[in-house]
């Protein structure tokens, strides 16, 4: 689920304009958006806090969205995608990756 506030045309740390949601799931959601300082399009990963958590669990989600970030920018291989950025904004973790146009595994199987 979307926080209020989130959809297109909102900016995320004041350079990342959302443009449509392209994917999602249980963890987070993934925005197409437009990198404003470059002016390219990335893909943006919003990381979700768990409903009804409490302070250390978002704490500790927030960690791990951040290692993630840190992990992942490390690897360089050319069937991988790029990390470019991790946003914070009011103290939710957005990674900022490069952006490949794909169609999704039911689209191929349709």
């Amino acid at each position: 689920m979307t926080p209020p506030g989130t959809g297109p045309g909102r900016l995320v740390a004041g350079r990342y304009r959302l443009e449509e949601q392209i994917g999602g799931g249980g963890m987070g959601t993934v925005w197409l958006a437009r990198d404003e300082r470059l002016g390219r399009q990335v893909a943006v990963k919003q990381v979700l806090m768990p409903l009804g958590a409490d302070e250390e669990q978002i704490d500790e989600q927030r960690q791990r969205a951040l290692r993630e970030g840190r992990i992942a920018a490390r690897l360089t291989h050319p069937h991988a995608i790029s990390v470019y950025d991790v946003a914070v904004e009011d103290g939710v973790p957005w990674l900022v990756m490069e952006y490949l146009p794909s169609r999704s595994l039911a689209q191929v199987l349709g």
